[in-house]
């Protein structure tokens, strides 16, 4: 009657509750709309470290006010390899200078994540004045 007991439970050793890297770091995800209401209700982007989102979601939070740069360290954007071609993510690259020097904090680091990132990809950001010093790290 009951589903076998998962190996991912707390106290296992296989989850990630028994994680012992680097502590106080806060991450967020933004992929839907309901990220993007708790970003603007709910503060989820307070002190926020590392920030993970699409273009399209990125730049929706940048151009509402509610991308916090005071602690960001990393912003990474997922689907890159889709998206860069997007007015989405040119929007998130002008906001983020824009706004970076409004607070006068410096830039966070930018990742460009994907399924299927090419060396063209990487040019292109570059061309965007998105990335500084790419790097084209290729998988295992």
């Amino acid at each position: 009657p009951f589903p076998p007991r998962s190996r991912y439970q707390p106290g296992n050793a296989a989850n990630m509750f028994t994680y012992s890297g680097p502590r106080r770091v806060k991450v967020a995800g933004l992929w839907d709309e309901q990220m993007l209401y708790a970003a603007a209700h709910q503060d989820l982007l307070k002190d926020v470290h590392l920030l993970v989102g699409t273009p399209e979601h990125l730049a929706r939070v940048a151009t509402s006010g509610n991308l916090r740069l005071h602690q960001l360290q990393a912003l990474v954007i997922d689907e890159a390899d889709v998206c860069l071609p997007m007015e989405a993510t040119s929007q998130l690259m002008r906001r983020l200078e824009e706004a970076c020097g409004a607070f006068a904090v410096p830039r966070p680091q930018l990742l460009l994540a994907g399924a299927s990132i090419s060396a063209s990809h990487v040019e292109q950001a570059a061309r965007r004045g998105g990335v500084q010093a790419p790097l084209l790290v290729p998988p295992p």
